[in-house]
């Protein structure tokens, strides 16, 4: 567990928070910036603490052997896959990452995390809890995602051609899907009416009303 150092001011808190990923900034993270973030992974796996060509052996040493074990990755559908998980009692540190070579635990396919918060970030600082408005500032515009309730729900279907198609789509492949609040949940006629496959624009007054968040990212490294 990382130590959280006093800080003398508000400010001081939040340029803290910002810095180790834990506030969905608007800002891109550049190539320096990432070079030294530790939990941000660029949706191309060229910077960041994990690439495309990282192995098992490599997230030992960087986090510690106590740090990294196996398991099953849930791939959705009742479908899992062997992965290599950090921080796995963890929910703001844990992440899944399954291999290429599976006999070597080398060369990530898919990374992913899942939840409502986390230290793992990509560009543009977008984590789990981002928000649909969010992500509209970070795009230039508007984007589609499918509706909820069914096996992908909340995903976002098209950046419609705004800044998020060129990086997560052009530049590497990143799948973010997103879901209300647990508050917003439940059988209100705005909920009512982006279920199912859809997709919905991200301006969907139902849409805007819940303005769902980030609850997985997926990072598929073909």
């Amino acid at each position: 567990m990382r130590r959280v150092a006093k800080l003398r001011s508000p400010l001081s808190a939040f340029l803290f928070f910002c810095v180790a990923g834990f506030v969905p900034l608007l800002l891109s993270a550049s190539p320096q910036d990432a070079a030294k973030d530790k939990w941000f992974i660029d949706p191309g796996g060229k910077t960041g603490a994990i690439t495309r060509s990282t192995t098992e052996a490599d997230l030992i040493k960087l986090y510690g052997a106590k740090n990294v074990k196996r398991g099953d990755m849930d791939l959705g559908e009742g479908f899992t896959e062997p992965a290599t998980f950090l921080f796995q009692d963890d929910p703001l540190s844990k992440i899944a990452i399954s291999w290429k070579d599976k006999e070597k635990q080398a060369y990530p396919a898919r990374i992913q995390i899942d939840g409502q918060k986390s230290g793992w970030n990509t560009y543009g600082r977008v984590t789990l809890g981002t928000s649909l408005k969010e992500l509209e500032k970070l795009n230039g515009g508007s984007f589609e995602l499918f509706g909820f309730e069914w096996d992908y729900s909340g995903t976002v279907a098209s950046w419609e051609m705004g800044k998020l198609e060129e990086i997560f789509r052009q530049k590497g492949k990143v799948v973010l899907r997103l879901s209300p609040t647990k508050n917003a949940l439940g059988q209100t006629p705005e909920y009512e009416s982006v279920l199912g496959e859809g997709p919905f624009p991200s301006t969907n007054p139902a849409m805007q009303k819940l303005n769902p968040c980030v609850y997985r990212i997926i990072w598929l490294f073909e």
